[in-house]
């Protein structure tokens, strides 16, 4: 399976059932929103994707399909197309599946999903840690690859360790109600955490808060409308 055939189980996950309205950002070609379907078959969905082959493998799941670049449009509602795919309170649930890192300003993304959200709807995103052992590794070795997808992807713009996930969602209409770390590999990422243990004593660093911080690849959030 290709990165556009792909879901995220820990999204789909956090999905609540009583959900109705979706939006989902980097639908691909539309595994989440077939999976979600199938979770809530009266699931209304809306899928956005920079990409048109996936997004039109994915209409025969979408209830709506909007070919868009987000950091082309800070203002939603000035994309007419997308303004017409949005309910009339708010969307109950809207999702950044690995699209965060992409964009040059996130936080007005974020900003605009928490205007587009019902109160008590939910935002979820997973993002890729940038503190992950592998990182580390190939900074020793002078590296950094440039790969199709995963952590190295080359189309990356931002990157965020759990700290700088926390302040992207700072956000006053916002309230973080879960965090769940995606964590693969974990023996070879303790392995490779305590050769870290003296530079983190040395900095002043908890070596067992260092370990935890680099263990996860990657992060999913469930952050709430108040």
């Amino acid at each position: 399976m290709g990165y556009y055939q792909n879901f995220n189980s820990t999204v789909l996950n956090l999905v609540e059932e009583r959900a109705l309205d979706f939006c989902e950002f980097g639908c691909g070609a539309g595994a989440l929103a077939e999976a979600v379907k199938n979770k809530i078959p009266h699931a209304r969905y809306t899928g956005v994707d920079i990409a048109a082959e996936p997004l039109a493998q994915a209409r025969h799941v979408l209830d709506n399909a909007v070919l868009l670049n987000l950091d082309n449009c800070p203002n939603w509602e000035e994309n007419s197309q997308l303004l017409a795919c949005r309910p009339a309170g708010g969307f109950d649930c809207i999702i950044f599946g690995d699209v965060l890192e992409h964009l040059y300003a996130p936080e007005k993304s974020v900003d605009q999903a928490a205007n587009w959200l019902r109160p008590g709807g939910c935002l979820i995103a997973s993002v890729p840690n940038v503190q992950h052992w592998s990182v580390f590794l190939q900074l020793v070795r002078g590296s950094w690859p440039r790969e199709d997808m995963g952590i190295f992807d080359r189309t990356h713009i931002r990157w965020f360790t759990l700290a700088d996930l926390h302040a992207l969602f700072d956000h006053p209409s916002l309230s973080i109600e879960a965090v769940v770390p995606r964590i693969f590999q974990e023996e070879q990422g303790r392995e490779i955490a305590e050769f870290m243990e003296p530079l983190a004593m040395h900095q002043g660093v908890d070596p067992e808060q260092l370990t935890n911080m680099m263990l996860p690849l990657q992060y999913v959030f469930k952050v709430r409308k108040v």
